[in-house]
C-alpha cells in the first residue's frame, strides 16, 4: 500500500474519505484492508487493566506509568499488524501516544497537522488508525491523509469527542512513582499520607510525619502487631475518597480510620480523620493563581468532622455536604460555601494568600442528638461568627500556566474548652 501525506497545497483526491458508516461503534463496507469483509472499528472490546482499575476504586487521582500507556497503545491499535505489518514496529508506544494525544485537540487545521507531522508519516498513521482504525483508508494511493483525517473529525465531532476523551484518560505518562511526581495527602493532624505501589498498584499506604520521619507502613492496608495473645492486633487503614466522587483528577480529599483488631477481631483502639492534597507537579501557588476579572468558581463537596466538648465525654461527628469556592480578583478574596445535611451551612472568607478566615455558621438543622455540636457564640437565629484558618491547594493539568482546574484543602474552627471544634476538608473542580 503506498501511503502519502501530502504537503500543503497540493489538491487531492478525497473522495476516498467518505464514511459510508456510523460512528465509532459502526461498520464500514469493505473495511480498512478491502476486499476481506466488514470489520469493527477498533477496539472491539473494553480496555481491561487490572493495575488502573484497582486505583480507581481506592482514588480518582490519575496515575498511569509507561507500560499502562504501551498497554492501550496496543489496544487501541487493534489488528495493526495484520492490516499494516510492513512498518511501524520501530516507533515507539510513547511516541504514539503522543501523537495521538496531540490528534485529540479538534480544533488544529489541517495546515497545523500537516506541519507537525511533516517528516513523520508514520507515526500520523499509527496516531491516526490508534483514533479509528477505518482511517487506514485516509493512506491509500492519491488520498490528503491530513484532509482526509479532518473531514472526517469534523463530520463526526460526537464520536471524536469520545474517543479523545478517552485517549486523554489513558495515554499521558503520569507515574507518582518517579521523582517529582509525588502524590502527597496531608492530614488534618500534620501527618502525611503516601501511597505504596507495586507494579504499578497501589498495594497501601504509609501514615508518616510531615517531614517523612516515623513512618508507619500499612502494606495491602493492614498491619501486624505482637505474637502472643497478650500483644497480638491487627490495624486496618480504611481510605475514604471523596475527591473521586467529585472527578477530580490531580488532588483528593476525604477520610480515613485506622481500626485495630485483637487476636479476638474485636476493635479495641479506632482513630480517624481528615486527608487533602495531590501531585506536588500539578500544584499552582496561591498567590500565583491567574484570577480573570469576572473571577474564578469552582463546585464539589466537604466534609466536616465536628468534636464538642459539651457533654460529660467528648462527642465526634462527620457531616458532608455541597461546597463552592470562588476567586475575586477585584477584592483579593476566596469565599467557600459549604452546606452540611444535618449541621450548620458555612461561609468562609479569607484574604488570598492568607490563612486567617472569617467564618458564618448559619441555618443550623441539628437533631436532638446533635444538640450538642451547637457552637457556644449562638445569636437567636441559631448564627455563630468565629475566626479559624484555611489553607486551599490548587491544581492543573498545565500549571506553569498558573490556571488551576480543581482545589482541595483544610478549615479549622475551634471554640477551645467546653465548645466545639470543626475540621472541614473540601475539593472542588471548574
Amino acid at each position: 500500500m503506498k501511503r502519502i501525506l501530502y504537503t500543503l497545497g497540493i489538491i487531492a483526491l478525497v473522495t476516498g474519505c467518505v464514511d459510508n458508516g456510523g460512528g465509532v461503534s459502526g461498520y464500514i463496507p469493505g473495511g480498512p484492508d478491502k476486499g476481506v469483509g466488514p470489520r469493527p472499528t477498533n477496539p472491539t472490546g473494553n480496555f481491561e487493566n487490572a493495575a488502573v482499575e484497582h486505583n480507581s476504586n481506592i482514588t480518582g487521582i490519575y496515575m498511569r506509568n509507561a507500560n499502562q500507556v504501551a498497554d492501550f497503545v496496543n489496544y487501541r491499535l487493534n489488528d495493526w499488524d495484520e492490516i499494516n505489518p510492513d512498518f511501524g514496529s520501530d516507533i515507539s508506544k510513547a511516541d504514539i501516544a503522543t501523537a495521538a494525544l496531540y490528534l485529540s485537540d479538534s480544533s488544529l487545521t489541517t495546515d497545523e497537522i500537516s506541519e507537525h507531522f511533516a517528516d513523520k508519516t508514520d507515526l500520523f498513521h499509527m496516531a491516526v488508525y490508534m483514533i479509528d482504525n477505518r482511517l487506514n483508508r485516509c493512506f491509500d494511493t492519491d488520498v490528503n491523509s491530513v484532509e482526509c483525517f479532518t473531514e472526517w473529525r469534523d463530520g463526526h465531532m460526537s464520536d471524536f469527542a469520545k474517543v479523545a476523551s478517552e485517549i486523554k484518560n489513558n495515554a499521558v505518562v503520569l507515574d507518582p512513582t518517579q521523582s517529582g511526581n509525588e502524590i502527597v495527602l496531608d492530614t488534618i493532624s500534620n501527618q502525611k499520607l503516601t501511597f505504596i505501589f507495586k507494579d504499578g498498584q497501589i498495594n497501601g499506604i504509609t501514615v508518616s510525619n510531615a517531614d517523612g520521619t516515623n513512618a508507619t507502613e500499612y502494606d495491602n492496608f493492614f498491619r501486624h502487631d505482637g505474637t502472643d495473645i497478650e500483644t497480638y492486633a491487627i490495624q486496618k487503614f480504611d481510605y475514604e475518597s471523596d475527591g473521586k466522587d467529585i472527578g477530580l483528577t490531580y488532588s483528593d480529599f476525604g477520610t480515613y480510620t485506622i481500626n485495630t483488631y485483637n487476636i479476638n477481631n474485636e476493635i479495641t483502639e479506632s482513630d480517624t480523620g481528615l486527608f487533602a492534597g495531590g501531585y506536588e507537579s500539578k500544584q499552582i501557588k496561591e498567590t500565583d493563581v491567574v484570577v480573570p476579572e469576572n473571577g474564578l468558581s469552582f463546585s464539589g463537596s466537604a466534609v466536616a468532622r465536628v468534636t464538642s466538648d459539651k457533654g460529660d465525654v467528648p462527642e465526634t461527628k462527620n457531616f458532608d455536604g455541597n461546597a463552592w469556592l470562588n476567586m475575586d480578583a477585584t477584592t483579593g478574596t476566596i469565599d467557600i460555601t459549604a452546606l452540611f445535611n444535618g449541621w450548620y451551612n458555612v461561609d468562609a472568607t479569607k484574604k488570598i494568600g492568607e490563612q486567617n478566615t472569617d467564618f458564618t455558621f448559619w441555618g443550623y438543622s441539628g437533631n436532638a442528638y446533635s444538640q450538642n455540636f451547637q457552637f457556644n457564640a449562638e445569636n437567636t437565629d441559631k448564627r455563630a461568627e468565629l475566626t479559624g484558618t484555611m489553607d486551599v491547594k490548587y491544581y492543573g493539568e498545565n500549571p506553569e500556566t498558573f490556571i488551576p482546574t480543581e482545589a482541595t484543602g483544610f478549615a479549622t474552627v475551634d471554640e477551645g474548652a467546653d465548645g466545639v471544634k470543626m475540621d472541614m476538608a473540601f475539593g472542588v473542580k471548574k
